[in-house]
């Protein structure tokens, strides 16, 4: 009789940590399918990324405009045509930017102006 007993109380414990694992493992699925969600999502943002680097090289490439060499003198003829009384739109249409970086780049003048870093506005004006 003792036997029976201790024999349904193993049976018991065997059911539930079978019970138990079979909770783990339904975690552990949702888990993985998490992971592939977000590792699709990683994919997609990597090709996404590679590809707006590639247009940009290519459009770089087919421009042929240098990256920030000369920054330093296409900053002096923005602010020179600002004070000369031209739109930001004008400025933009003759030196081929776009007009937020002409507005960036008047805005840079005026810093370096008034720190007196490297006062090449002094030095024109």
């Amino acid at each position: 009789m003792y036997a029976m007993g201790v024999l349904g109380l193993i049976c018991l414990v065997e059911t539930l940590l079978l019970w138990r694992v079979a909770r783990s493992l339904g975690s552990l699925e949702r888990f993985e399918d998490r992971l592939a969600q977000f590792g699709g999502a990683l994919t997609l943002l990597t090709e996404t990324t590679e590809s707006g680097f590639r247009s940009l090289a290519i459009e770089l490439a087919r421009t042929g405009k240098p990256g920030l060499a000369g920054s330093r003198g296409v900053t002096r003829r923005v602010v020179r045509a600002a004070r000369q009384g031209r739109s930001p739109l004008e400025i933009a249409a003759r030196e081929e930017l776009a007009e937020s970086d002409v507005r960036l780049r008047l805005h840079l003048g005026e810093t370096e102006a008034s720190y007196g870093a490297s006062s090449w506005l002094a030095k024109e004006a």
